[in-house]
Protein backbone atom coordinates (compact mmCIF):
# COMPACT_ATOMS: atom_id res chain seq x y z
CA UNK A 1 0.00 0.00 0.00
CA UNK A 2 1.25 3.25 -0.82
CA UNK A 3 1.78 5.38 2.09
CA UNK A 4 0.03 8.61 0.62
CA UNK A 5 -3.26 6.00 0.56
CA UNK A 6 -2.89 4.71 3.91
CA UNK A 7 -2.48 8.01 5.49
CA UNK A 8 -5.67 9.53 3.37
CA UNK A 9 -7.45 6.44 4.48
CA UNK A 10 -6.60 6.96 8.00
CA UNK A 11 -7.39 11.28 8.03
CA UNK A 12 -11.15 10.20 7.52
CA UNK A 13 -13.49 9.87 10.41
CA UNK A 14 -14.82 6.25 11.14
CA UNK A 15 -12.04 4.22 9.34
CA UNK A 16 -11.38 1.42 11.61
CA UNK A 17 -8.84 -0.53 8.67
CA UNK A 18 -8.72 -2.69 6.03
CA UNK A 19 -7.11 -6.02 4.53
CA UNK A 20 -5.37 -4.77 1.28
CA UNK A 21 -4.24 -6.88 -0.93
CA UNK A 22 -3.59 -4.46 -3.88
CA UNK A 23 -4.00 -0.89 -3.40
CA UNK A 24 -8.09 0.01 -4.72
CA UNK A 25 -8.41 2.12 -7.87
CA UNK A 26 -11.88 3.53 -8.04
CA UNK A 27 -15.51 3.54 -6.03
CA UNK A 28 -16.17 -0.46 -6.56
CA UNK A 29 -12.64 -1.24 -4.97
CA UNK A 30 -12.79 1.13 -2.30
CA UNK A 31 -16.06 0.05 -1.18
CA UNK A 32 -15.30 -3.49 -1.39
CA UNK A 33 -13.21 -2.88 1.19
CA UNK A 34 -13.36 -4.74 4.67
CA UNK A 35 -12.06 -4.82 7.88
CA UNK A 36 -9.59 -7.42 8.31
CA UNK A 37 -10.64 -7.93 12.12
CA UNK A 38 -14.39 -8.82 11.62
CA UNK A 39 -14.91 -9.04 7.91
CA UNK A 40 -17.42 -6.35 7.92
CA UNK A 41 -16.90 -3.05 7.01
CA UNK A 42 -13.97 -0.84 7.24
CA UNK A 43 -15.62 2.08 8.34
CA UNK A 44 -17.97 3.29 11.16
CA UNK A 45 -20.47 5.94 9.75
CA UNK A 46 -20.43 7.36 6.52
CA UNK A 47 -17.55 6.42 4.31
CA UNK A 48 -15.58 8.73 1.60
CA UNK A 49 -16.05 8.75 -1.93
CA UNK A 50 -13.19 7.42 -4.32
CA UNK A 51 -12.90 11.34 -5.19
CA UNK A 52 -12.46 12.77 -1.99
CA UNK A 53 -10.07 9.77 -1.72
CA UNK A 54 -7.47 10.78 -4.48
CA UNK A 55 -7.99 14.44 -3.20
CA UNK A 56 -6.37 13.81 0.07
CA UNK A 57 -4.12 11.42 -1.43
CA UNK A 58 -2.75 14.53 -4.22
CA UNK A 59 -2.78 16.94 -0.95
CA UNK A 60 0.09 14.59 0.64
CA UNK A 61 1.28 13.57 -2.60
CA UNK A 62 1.52 17.51 -2.88
CA UNK A 63 3.31 18.09 0.83
CA UNK A 64 5.99 15.67 -0.56
CA UNK A 65 6.97 16.81 -3.20
CA UNK A 66 7.27 20.57 -1.42
CA UNK A 67 9.53 19.02 1.12
CA UNK A 68 11.67 17.48 -1.50
CA UNK A 69 12.27 20.96 -2.86
CA UNK A 70 12.50 22.94 -0.05
CA UNK A 71 15.33 20.16 1.16
CA UNK A 72 16.59 20.65 -1.83
CA UNK A 73 16.52 24.37 -1.78
CA UNK A 74 18.27 24.46 1.15
CA UNK A 75 20.95 22.52 0.88
CA UNK A 76 21.45 24.29 -2.40
CA UNK A 77 21.98 27.53 -0.61
CA UNK A 78 23.99 26.12 1.93
CA UNK A 79 26.66 24.92 -0.62
CA UNK A 80 26.26 28.76 -2.30
CA UNK A 81 27.20 30.24 1.16
CA UNK A 82 30.36 27.61 0.90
Amino acid sequence: MSINLAKALNSFDGFKGAAMPTNPTNQEELSALVNAVDGGSCWSGEAPTWSQVETKVAEYDAEDAQKATDKTNGNQKLLDLG
